[in-house]
């Protein structure tokens, strides 16, 4: 009787940790992303695998199926994780097992400690067995039909949880205990509350913003959550001049709560009514911009909101909003004398050469101000190899995916699913060089070829400039570019800061200042409605107030975008590009 009851209480853990992960799998994935011990395409198979694993071992376990195969197994697979936990997180890869889901988040030491009393459990079912038992066709069809089931729910729940178990979703109620040792409690009024990373350069250029939302009493007020220590909280305040409140976490509560950064969300009474992953919502970039452009003119006109540049798409309509009456025009705000002094100044991209990380550092990537780097890869062995010709001979069998009938749809770059097409890479390269200047097919960062493919071997041709490039995070953050002359990416801006090597050909790129934004007709997401190429000015007159920065990337030159920054880029050749998002800072 206790054997059984021993593997019955391993078992139902296996069982429920199991279904907890199937139910929503993201989280596990990533967690496995994180090892590194896998190549990128195959960690979700490898991570569902697991899944229907660990549901049927719990099943078998529950059931005491095959008892002299299922408690070994349990124990070989209960210690890898445990050795598997300790390496992850002593290495700095991860900071917990990720075993619960988020449902109960552990230290790796109470990780360790449970680890030990199932192992316990199950050797002592192991030398005390169950006299005559017999396993029936029934109980181990349940065991096979249950991980046949959970395999099926963690694949469909990776994008979309099929239940949802993070802490922090629309209609949980704020507990006190989760920020502790906090004077605010979140429990009365309105809070706009923000998790932040120090590495993300997207979260730092939201701080303006942020900070003039503090200042707006009929929006809620901004609390910013870190997982560090108060002191670097301090620091990190000052460097980028927050003035808002920012507070620690717990790191494991932290990182069950932040889905990405950063991970916004609107609170009222203590309940979580609004939720946004990865980017702030629009409609509180739109009303902080409108009060920004109220502040600097001293005054106001009413103006339909349909007359405004968006930035994302809209996830919620629970904002809270701006009087009509505070709201200013665009062109009010061309005739401001703020504008017209940044207007009339003269405005070049830097090219420098052989930049230091440092400089690089102080004078562009803390300053948001775009530079082209000259003779810092020259010694990529890439630049002399990456010619349409030699890819075709290493890569031709390769198959790959592309970006196709690009010219029968005006929004392509939005639509880019309905674009995705997988063809022989030796094909695509005939295609390329063969069929002249044309839109029509492109090889992008979308395609993801180098996380995906054969191509992934291109990147043994370069190195990573160390001063800017962290080699380490280079798994997602390094993409691709591959077409003919002709090809052309649409204005946009991107959503993080980009640095893009030219490898092969030249391209030209048409960039706008950030304070150009409500002049560009910013219709869907990062894009916008006008060519760069051909404006139309009887659709778009108050295009005719932006100044375009133009310059030509050469082979063997770099060139720093930061976050906000318009731009689109033309292929003037057959072109070869890499673009990196790993900085080091």
């Amino acid at each position: 009787m206790i054997s059984y009851l021993s593997t019955f209480i391993v078992g139902t853990i296996f069982l429920i940790t199991g279904l907890i992960k199937a139910f929503s799998s993201k989280d596990f994935i990533f967690q496995n992303y994180r090892y590194g011990l896998f190549p990128f395409p195959i960690v979700p198979y490898i991570a569902i695998a697991f899944i229907g694993l660990e549901s049927a071992l719990g099943v078998a376990l529950i059931l005491h199926e095959f008892p002299k195969w299922i408690i070994p197994t349990s124990i070989v697979l209960l210690v890898a994780l445990s050795i598997l936990n300790y390496w992850s997180t002593s290495t700095g890869r991860t900071e917990d097992c990720g075993c619960y889901g988020g449902v109960v988040i552990i230290t790796p030491q109470q990780s360790l400690l449970l680890n030990i009393g199932y192992i316990a459990l199950l050797i002592f079912a192991w030398f005390n067995p169950i006299p005559n038992h017999q396993t029936e066709l029934w109980q181990w069809l349940l065991a096979l039909t249950v991980m046949v089931d959970a395999s099926i729910l963690g694949w469909h729940s990776q994008k979309q949880p099929i239940f949802e178990f993070n802490r922090l979703k629309e209609g949980n109620h704020w507990k006190k205990g989760w920020l502790k040792n906090s004077p605010y409690d979140l429990q009365q009024g309105s809070y706009f509350i923000v998790f932040f990373s120090q590495t993300c350069g997207y979260c730092k250029r939201l701080i303006p913003f942020l900070n003039m939302m503090q200042t707006q009493k009929n929006l809620p007020q901004v609390l910013g959550i870190l997982s560090i220590n108060d002191e670097e909280i301090e620091t990190f305040k000052m460097e980028q001049r927050a003035r808002f409140p920012i507070i620690s976490m717990d790191k494991l509560l932290f990182r069950y709560m932040a889905d990405a950064f950063p991970t916004a969300a609107l609170l009222e009474n203590g309940q979580i009514v609004s939720k946004w992953i990865g980017e702030i919502p629009p409609e509180f970039l739109d009303k902080i911009k409108q009060s920004y452009e109220v502040a600097i003119l001293g005054k106001s006109s009413t103006v339909k909101q349909s007359e405004y540049a968006t930035v994302g798409t809209s996830q919620s309509s629970n904002i809270a909003t701006f009087p009509e009456s505070s709201i200013t025009t665009p062109k009010k705000f061309s005739e401001s004398n703020i504008f017209q002094r940044f207007k009339n100044k003269s405005i070049e991209i830097d090219r420098r050469d052989n930049l230091s990380g440092e400089e690089f550092y102080a004078d562009y990537y803390a300053k948001s101000k775009p530079v082209i780097i000259t003779n810092m890869i020259n010694q990529w062995t890439a630049l002399s190899l990456w010619t349409p010709n030699y890819l075709k001979a290493h890569y031709g069998e390769t198959e790959v995916e592309i970006m196709a009938n690009r010219n029968s749809d005006d929004k392509y770059e939005i639509n880019i699913e309905n674009h995705k097409t997988k063809i022989q890479f030796g094909d695509y390269v005939d295609m390329v060089v063969n069929q002249g200047e044309n839109n029509d097919y492109y090889m992008v960062a979308n395609n993801r070829n180098l996380e995906t493919t054969q191509l992934g071997r291109l990147l043994e041709d370069i190195v990573m400039p160390p001063e800017y490039l962290d080699q380490s995070k280079s798994s997602g953050n390094v993409f691709f570019w591959f077409g003919s002359a002709g090809t052309i990416t649409p204005l946009h801006y991107d959503r993080s800061n980009l640095m893009m090597a030219q490898i092969y050909g030249r391209k030209k790129w048409q960039i706008i200042p950030p304070i150009y934004t409500p002049f560009l007709y910013n219709n869907v997401g990062v894009f916008s409605e006008v060519d760069c190429e051909k404006p139309d000015y009887n659709k778009h007159p108050l295009f005719e107030e932006v100044k375009i920065i133009e310059v030509v990337l050469e082979p063997g030159e770099i060139i720093f975008v930061p976050t906000g920054w318009w731009h689109q880029v033309k292929s003037l050749d057959v072109s070869v590009s890499l673009s990196f998002t790993n900085f080091s800072f």
